[in-house]
């Protein structure tokens, strides 16, 4: 099997670029659509309060969604919450998505299903955890690697989840408060 190669240079080069790709998109929508998404951030926040950025970011971290998660909290952002408020529920979702995550690849890990439902990412995944460990766990919570897989493998790898979580709860923080903040400043910088 051809093992993949992870070149740190280019993995923070590639998270860069995507989030800044994430931070301009939703800038030139932002400022194209400005009306429209400022009342759909303030209906979003209005209706759903901060329950739908928990949820959101625990629908994407805990299953194999192919979902912005950053949207969530960017919408909440733009309706009005609070920065930190904000923050707190995304990390709170993440968290937990990535717990029933590794709970699954854990009970489920011998099964057709686990196999079928991670077989995109598996290779990746186990390549990453089999050779960096903890710091392998670290740059999937911190980058643009699908996080959600390698949280399912963590478990079915028997990587002990008192080392899985706290690695996984400060990265994620560290990530989703980073990508807040840019859009933040992005909707400083257009004026919204």
């Amino acid at each position: 099997m051809n093992e993949p190669v992870y070149n740190y240079k280019r993995l923070l080069a590639k998270t860069l670029l995507t989030v800044a790709a994430f931070v301009a998109a939703f800038i030139t929508f932002s400022v194209v659509f400005r009306e429209p998404l400022a009342a759909f951030s303030h209906s979003f926040v209005d209706v759903f309060g901060g329950a739908a950025v928990p949820l959101g970011f625990f629908l994407v971290s805990a299953f194999l969604l192919p979902l912005p998660d950053d949207a969530f909290s960017a919408f909440a952002l733009m309706g009005g919450m609070h920065f930190f408020s904000v923050v707190g529920l995304a990390v709170f979702g993440s968290v937990l998505g990535a717990s029933v995550a590794y709970s699954l690849g854990s009970l489920l890990r011998h099964t057709a299903v686990y196999q079928r439902l991670i077989n995109r990412h598996r290779a990746k995944a186990e390549y990453l955890i089999n050779t960096y460990g903890s710091v392998g766990l670290a740059l999937a919570a911190l980058t643009p690697i699908p996080d959600s897989p390698v949280s399912w493998v963590c478990g079915g790898l028997g990587l002990p989840f008192r080392k899985f979580f706290p690695i996984y709860l400060v990265c994620r923080a560290v990530k989703i408060t980073y990508a807040l903040w840019l859009v933040q400043l992005g909707l400083r910088v257009t004026g919204l």
